[in-house]
């Protein structure tokens, strides 16, 4: 197993060589991934604070 402190040097390493080298753009594929994955989590958050205000009326009528 190698050194923590030498892996560590590694990263900043790569991390350094990689910062001149232009990025590409997106894949029109990974945009349209990107954005499937934007509404999933949008209608995730609708469906689940739907679940917390179920939950949270329900409670307090018993109370």
């Amino acid at each position: 197993m190698s050194n923590p402190f030498e892996a560590i040097w590694n990263m900043l390493k790569i991390s350094i060589d990689t910062t001149n080298e232009p990025k590409s753009p997106l894949h029109i594929i990974e945009a349209g991934d990107c954005w499937t994955y934007l509404t999933l989590m949008e209608e995730f958050i609708r469906y689940e604070e739907m679940g917390l205000n179920t939950t949270l009326m329900m409670k307090s009528k018993k109370c």
